[in-house]
């Protein structure tokens, strides 16, 4: 028979792991099971943190944007400063782009290469020399006559001051200002010759270097590669649409100097100086190179002359750029 040993009052005795867990225990347990909800949602939890913490991605995502700003602000500083430079050289690398077309083709008739290389920046000192000596003319005869307009100028002014504010009033404008300004601006047109006299010389060291250039890019990437051959094309179409607008400039400039003659308004020549090279500004060239040859029929001849004048611009601008101007420069660059 087997011995059964004496039993507790309170029934049969329970070993400790069947006992009820301690009140700590259960509540650590519903701890825990409320907690499980918030590791469900890892990326919500993180993006509150993130966006809570002050080195979040919000700020790394905002630095590349100031950087960039900042390094436009100094690169403009700096062309700022270095204008003179960046003006000479941009001219020249268009000029030898213009010009390095008359001087393969000389070469390739059998002209030498130092013949070909001062044509080539012979026929560009030509182009300096002949707009060089139409500016100083027209600036010169401007400058003469400024003192005259200055005086007609005032009296216009105080006249609109005293229609619009009554006698005795204090002109809306300083004649004499103005006066120095347009002096000031014509001085600087013809000072631009100088910038213009120094890139013949970097125009002729781009010329001389071309085909060495040329030679080491197929030495360096083959004869043919894309990057060459996108370059070229470039240049082509570049040189195309130059020679376009100069051409369509040059005989808008003609014309407007023609209307100026015939209708009596002065310095007629630096006017269709600053029509040509206020052609090659898009949008705003038109409005820049009519606003003194205005101003200068009203002081001339009054606000019929001046009405002329603008009306004169318009129907040739209207003309070169919308009817002239799709046709020739669309055929010219392949558009």
């Amino acid at each position: 028979a087997s011995s059964v040993g004496p039993v507790a009052p309170g029934g049969p005795h329970r070993s400790p792991a069947s006992q009820d867990p301690p009140a700590s225990d259960a509540r650590a347990a519903r701890s825990s099971r409320h907690s499980q909800p918030l590791r469900r949602y890892p990326v919500a939890v993180e993006g509150l943190e993130r966006r809570a913490t002050p080195d979040g991605d919000g700020t790394n995502r905002l630095l590349p944007s100031l950087v960039g700003g900042a390094a436009t602000v100094i690169i403009l500083v700096g062309v700022h400063f270095i204008a003179s430079i960046v003006t000479i050289a941009a001219l020249s690398i268009l000029a030898t782009v213009l010009l390095r077309p008359v001087q393969r083709n000389l070469v390739r008739r059998g002209t030498g290469t130092g013949v070909a290389l001062a044509a080539s920046v012979g026929l560009y000192v030509v182009v300096i020399v002949v707009f060089g000596t139409l500016a100083v003319v027209g600036v010169t005869g401007f400058v003469r006559d400024l003192p005259i307009r200055e005086q007609e100028m005032g009296d216009i002014l105080q006249g609109v001051t005293d229609a619009i504010g009554g006698a005795g009033a204090p002109p809306i404008a300083d004649a004499s200002a103005i006066a120095d300004f347009a002096q000031a601006a014509a001085m600087a047109l013809v000072g631009g010759l100088t910038l213009v006299a120094y890139s013949v010389v970097v125009t002729a060291y781009l010329l001389l270097e071309a085909p060495r250039g040329e030679r080491r890019l197929e030495a360096a990437f083959g004869e043919t590669t894309q990057a060459i051959d996108r370059g070229a094309a470039l240049a082509t179409r570049l040189r195309a649409y130059v020679v376009a607008r100069a051409v369509l400039g040059g005989l808008a400039a003609i014309l407007d100097v023609a209307l100026l003659v015939v209708l009596g308004v002065p310095s007629a020549l630096l006017w269709g100086v600053l029509a040509f090279l206020f052609s090659f500004v898009p949008s705003i060239g038109f409005i820049l190179s009519l606003i003194p040859p205005a101003v200068l029929a009203l002081l001339e001849g009054g606000p019929g002359l001046a009405l002329a004048v603008i009306l004169g611009y318009s129907i040739i601008n209207v003309v070169i750029d919308y009817l002239v101007q799709p046709r020739f420069v669309g055929s010219s660059v392949d558009l």
